[in-house]
């Protein structure tokens, strides 16, 4: 409807038309009101009209008799009707102010239809809202029981306000930019700017620092570094007498964790050990003896044990919850605190069904935030 109205413009309406024809209404209903008025006020009228009738009824009545009597008797006095009482000069005035209000009655009448002429035709005219069919509803007999026209009709007005309050609020957001203020800040240069995530490039150097600062913290795991595959850092976390885990770092950013128990190794089973016997003997070659003796770690396999499987499977969880490449020291510090909570995996009791073992397994999940240990079937 909108591109209808776009493409054909409704013309303006003959307002001073529709406002002489209103008045022309108000003022014959004040005039014929006024003619009401008049033949409640004036009695006069409406007894002499009944006094009237009444003499014409008793005259016939006499003439009626007077001729019994001339049959009857021959010498009695004939009896004559009394004569019509004139109308007052009260009763004069009263019918000519009628007359005046009866010709004024007629005159608005006909300046009433000459302000209806003026008007432009339901069926005419550019302001002719064209339904359709739809147009036919309006001509059921059970009006009251058919809403269904008068709503469209509703709708189609709705949207014609739609479209003429879009068109001016585009123009005032035209005129106005989005803004907050039109004031230009002061201080545009020394706004707080947000820091680029750095967790990923960090140097070895200061990684070492901070490792050694957490097993400080942390005395109660024993943290090792490596880097067998050059920039990627290598922690070899160890719980005595529990697990043994890998953490692969990239910076200080966690990407992979495997745990496997305290009696498994992370050795590659397929390395040959031949080779790095034979270069062993020649010291000169003792740089690429390490190398190839760094190549034995194996991050990838899975524990042989279905506990640490799970345990395993938690912590890389734990991993991606932890996440942050903006406060990367903090989340690292966080994780190892969680994973220190398995120091008790074999001795703490579930926190829900307060029971050890459930289908053989021990509660090898721990909470987010308070690390209390749960069975898998029994956490939160």
């Amino acid at each position: 409807m909108s591109q209808q109205l776009n493409q054909q413009p409704l013309e303006s309406p003959n307002l001073d038309a529709v406002h002489s024809a209103l008045k022309s209404v108000k003022l014959l209903r004040c005039t014929v009101g006024d003619v009401f008025k008049c033949l409640a006020d004036c009695p006069l009228i409406v007894n002499n009209d009944k006094s009237g009738d009444d003499y014409g009824t008793v005259g016939g009545n006499s003439t009626t008799n007077s001729t019994t009597g001339g049959g009857n008797n021959t010498t009695g006095a004939t009896n004559t009707a009394p004569p019509v009482a004139q109308p007052s000069a009260a009763t004069i005035a009263q019918l000519t102010e009628l007359q005046t209000l009866l010709s004024a009655v007629n005159n608005r009448f006909r300046e009433l239809e000459t302000a209806c002429t003026l008007l432009t035709p339901l069926n005419a005219g550019p302001m002719n809202l064209s339904l359709g069919n739809s147009s036919h509803l309006g001509q059921d007999p059970h009006y009251d029981k058919t809403n269904l026209y008068a709503d469209m009709i509703s709708a189609y007005r709705w949207s014609d306000k739609m479209v003429e309050y879009s068109t001016l609020a585009a123009t005032y957001l035209q005129q106005n930019p989005l803004r907050r203020s039109h004031i230009t800040p002061i201080y545009v240069k020394g706004r707080p700017q947000r820091r680029p995530p750095n967790g990923h490039n960090i140097g070895a150097q200061q990684i070492d620092i901070f490792i050694g600062t957490l097993q400080r913290l942390l005395p109660d795991l024993t943290i090792e570094v490596t880097r067998p595959f050059g920039a990627p850092t290598v922690l070899k976390v160890t719980i005595p007498r529990v697990l043994r885990a890998v953490i692969l770092l990239r910076g200080l950013l966690i990407e992979w964790v495997v745990v496997k128990g305290f009696d498994e190794t992370f050795d590659d089973p397929n390395f040959d050990n031949s080779h790095v016997k034979r270069l062993r003997r020649f010291p000169e070659t003792a740089a690429v003896t390490a190398n190839m003796e760094t190549e034995r770690l194996d991050i990838w396999s899975e524990s042989k044990h279905e506990v640490f499987r799970k345990v395993s499977e938690h912590a890389n969880a734990a991993m991606l919850h932890y996440y942050s490449p903006i406060h990367c020291d903090v989340a690292i510090r966080t994780y190892l605190n969680w994973l220190k909570s398995y120091a008790n995996l074999f001795s703490a009791p579930c926190r829900k069904c307060n029971a050890r073992l459930q289908n053989f397994m021990p509660p090898t999940w721990r909470d987010i935030r308070t690390f209390e240990p749960y069975h898998e079937q029994c956490r939160p």
